[in-house]
């Protein structure tokens, strides 16, 4: 994905980029800059398509930078050969773009100024067809670039890229009748199919979705598969998760499973774990039919 590297009095930063940034000294900036001579909000830099560009908002006559001139006071900030455009103001400050790649999905914690990105992510987003929910409570609406969420570090401020080019082809339903699951707990592979439709996922959201599948299957059971995320927990070290890991390993693991169908156009992603409340305790259970799941290994 697209990183810049600023280099400023407070030392080096690697700021990963959505679809767009400001520089600057104000704390809603991208990356705050403590230097009382910058301007609040000094450079924008934005992804165009293909390739990012950069324009100065204030302190032009102090700022120097590279770049083919197009519309609007916007230059193409470059990557060539290992070495990216740099801007400079006054020598204090110096802001170089150093992975070139296209805007993806981060996230900012405001209090330490620590960027996340990647496999991070999925601890605290989960991705629905409407777009992406926070994990501790994905009930509320989707998400949008700059919402806060609260998380066990702190809130969290989710930058989104832009959006993808939509498309009218999906694998498959998650609630379609004829939905098999096949689980090969040895290679931690598991594989959705309808027809000559499928979806494959891996990882450890294998073994968990196993632990769900597990209590799906058990005859003259008379919780039907609905389960607590302890007893899920519990299943998931049997099956050999790490026993050291905490509860909430099982929600993130789900989380991970939907990011990776949702990757995939899997619809009706919702509706995989049916969820409810019992005598004050959630209950979450697989909606696939038992007869129809199979795990191996």
């Amino acid at each position: 994905m697209g990183t810049l590297l600023i280099t400023d009095n407070d030392g080096r930063h690697l700021v990963p980029l959505s679809s767009s940034a400001l520089i600057g000294r104000h704390f809603h900036c991208s990356c705050p800059i403590n230097d009382p001579a910058i301007h609040l909000y000094w450079l924008e830099i934005r992804w165009f398509g293909q390739m990012w560009v950069w324009r100065v908002l204030a302190g032009a006559n102090r700022t120097r930078g590279s770049g083919v001139v197009l519309e609007e006071g916007w230059r193409e900030l470059r990557w060539v050969r290992g070495r990216g455009s740099r801007i400079v103001w006054d020598e204090r400050c110096v802001v170089e773009l150093v992975e070139p790649g296209p805007p993806e999905l981060c996230a900012r914690f405001p209090k330490t100024n620590r960027w996340i990105h990647g496999e991070e992510m999925e601890k605290h987003v989960e991705a629905f067809e409407d777009g992406l929910r926070a994990v501790t409570d994905p009930s509320q609406e989707p998400l949008h670039s700059g919402d806060f969420i609260h998380t066990p570090e702190g809130l969290l401020q989710i930058y989104l890229p832009a959006p993808p080019k939509q498309t009218d082809v999906s694998l498959l339903s998650v609630t379609h009748p004829e939905l098999k699951l096949d689980i090969d707990l040895t290679a931690l592979n598991g594989v959705f199919t309808v027809g000559q439709k499928e979806a494959r996922v891996a990882g450890e959201c294998v073994r968990v979705l196993a632990a769900y599948a597990m209590a799906r299957q058990k005859p003259n059971d008379d919780r039907d598969g609905w389960i607590t995320r302890d007893y899920a927990h519990q299943i998931w070290i049997e099956l050999g998760g790490k026993a050291d890991s905490p509860e909430a390993r099982v929600a993130w693991e789900r989380g991970k499973l939907r990011t990776q169908l949702a990757k995939q156009r899997v619809q009706d992603l919702p509706k995989l774990f049916g969820m409810k409340d019992h005598r004050g305790r959630k209950l979450v259970r697989l909606e696939i039919s038992p007869e129809r799941i199979f795990v191996a290994g």
